[in-house]
């Protein structure tokens, strides 16, 4: 085949390729919940890279607490995380962000009609209708585009480190008590502000062979020093939330289930607000094709 022609230059106003969405969850400065949807997220090792706006209500409170869980919901979830587009956190919303349909909604989890769980290692709450939920606690944060005076302070790359992982039993692997299963985990994608699932494993691959580290890199080893061990006790948090109502023993108030099935099939496509993702990802070391979108929206 022919390649030499095979490309056209083009300016991409973003450049949101694409990854997992995730709803990130941090608290307040009055002790109750934010819950913010968010995409540009990757993971090395035990470390996560989160990239925020550097004024978000999110960004402010990472900062100020150094506590986050980072719930990934699956691609049942897209109504959940498209009900929280365009909302905020803060109190005071930005002229620039009014004018783009922001509103200021303190009560995230009603929104989203999705149930706040108490975490172990943190303050946030974890979202109990996603899969997969990650504590969280800073470790870094990185300033973006310093060498750009129109985009310098705009965004944050938050490093986290990853302290406790909860999972869904339906996604873990069968075989590996540590390993999730690759084509049971169906994550919410975002590709240029759309919302996609993934299509089927596109073939078997051959990094799946290799034993991980906690580092993400191929060994024998199984230390992981930062993550703590399933079962470790934890001293108990106190969730606080300004809201009446919950589950006993629990301070957070209980919301009804999250209606599933939101996205039957391939073809489905509504509105959302987060951008990124290419035809094709990686999924737990296997190939997966991108499915169509399951949502439609707008940042």
């Amino acid at each position: 085949m022919e390649y030499e022609n095979s490309h056209t230059q083009m300016a991409p106003s973003i450049l949101y390729w694409g990854t997992p969405v995730v709803l990130l969850s941090t608290e307040n400065p009055d002790g109750t919940a934010n819950l913010a949807p968010m995409s540009s997220a990757f993971w090395l090792g035990r470390r996560g890279v989160l990239g925020l706006g550097a004024g978000s209500q999110t960004a402010r409170n990472l900062r100020r607490t150094g506590e986050c869980v980072l719930n990934l919901p699956s691609d049942e979830q897209a109504d959940a995380v498209d009900r929280l587009a365009l909302t905020t956190g803060n109190p005071c919303v930005s002229a620039v962000r009014a004018t783009r349909g922001y509103r200021y909604e303190p009560d995230k989890f009603g929104t989203a009609r999705l149930t706040p769980l108490p975490s172990e290692t943190v303050t946030p709450p974890r979202v109990a209708e996603c899969p997969v939920a990650m504590e969280a606690t800073l470790a870094a944060a990185h300033p973006v585009a310093a060498d750009n005076d129109r985009e310098s302070g705009k965004i944050v790359a938050f490093e986290v480190l990853v302290r406790r992982v909860w999972v869904h039993d339906e996604i873990r692997a069968a075989d590996r008590a540590d390993h999730v299963d690759p084509d049971a985990w169906r994550p919410l994608i975002m590709s240029f502000q759309q919302l996609y699932r993934l299509g089927p494993r596109a073939r078997s691959s051959r990094l799946a062979t290799i034993p991980s580290t906690s580092t993400g890199t191929a060994s024998t080893s199984r230390s992981r020093p930062d993550l703590e061990a399933p079962g470790t006790v934890a001293p108990p948090r106190s969730g606080r939330v300004s809201r009446t109502g919950g589950t006993p023993g629990t301070g957070w108030p209980t919301r009804p289930p999250i209606r599933r099935g939101a996205c039957q099939s391939a073809g489905d496509r509504r509105t959302s607000i987060l951008p990124m993702l290419p035809p094709r990802i990686m999924s737990r070391n296997a190939c997966g094709a991108l499915g169509r979108p399951s949502a439609n929206v707008s940042r």
